[in-house]
């Protein structure tokens, strides 16, 4: 007797047909694809708040990844700056454009499907870039990380040549004519006619 890997239970299965009907379900059935992520997003939430040493772990996984960014990635500093200033300042979002994109930022998260990676966001993000020069009749989004995957097409107009993060506060000086000052809980912006 042969069990049919296209319809049967995991269980019923040896481990190597389990894991084939696992693979072939993940790929095609995007629904349970999206519901298996979930669950183990929760898995692993409720594990970093109930075990502090895996809490720890992932802490320090995340401070070495955050770490290794700041030294490899020449473009971070400044596309977390932008991104921050996004987040944080409307005074500056509304200013800011892009040549092939529009920001979609909202205060609450909103789920789309990301037009370059095709990941649903099922859990939503406030920042999303909804593309101008798009073919289809539906509107087509882009996450933050597939957006900044290329830095010169993720830096605003005006802030093409940017490299460093002193220049980009410079240039944002210049070009809106206002100051950020970031204190650990309170930004503020003020106008470059208040500083002395």
């Amino acid at each position: 007797m042969t069990i049919s890997t296209e319809d049967s239970e995991p269980r019923l299965m040896s481990s190597t047909a389990s894991a084939m009907w696992h693979r072939r379900k993940y790929a095609n059935d995007p629904a349970w694809r999206e519901e298996k992520v979930e669950r183990i997003i929760l898995r692993e939430k409720l594990r970093i708040k109930e075990d502090p040493i895996f809490r720890a772990k992932k802490q320090a996984q995340s401070a070495a990844f955050y770490a290794e960014k700041l030294e490899k990635v020449p473009y971070f500093k400044v596309l977390r700056d932008i991104r921050n200033w996004i987040d944080c300042f409307p005074a500056i979002r509304e200013q800011l454009h892009w040549k092939y994109h529009d920001l979609a930022w909202s205060p609450q998260k909103v789920s789309h499907r990301c037009a370059s990676c095709n990941h649903k966001r099922t859990r939503g993000q406030k920042l999303w870039l909804r593309r101008r020069t798009c073919d289809s009749d539906t509107e087509q989004f882009d996450c933050w990380a597939c957006f900044t995957s290329d830095p010169q097409r993720a830096l605003p107009e005006g802030f093409k040549d940017i490299t460093t993060v002193e220049q980009l506060r410079a240039r944002k000086k210049q070009l809106f004519g206002v100051t950020v000052h970031t204190c650990s809980s309170s930004p503020k912006i003020t106008s470059s006619s208040d500083n002395p």
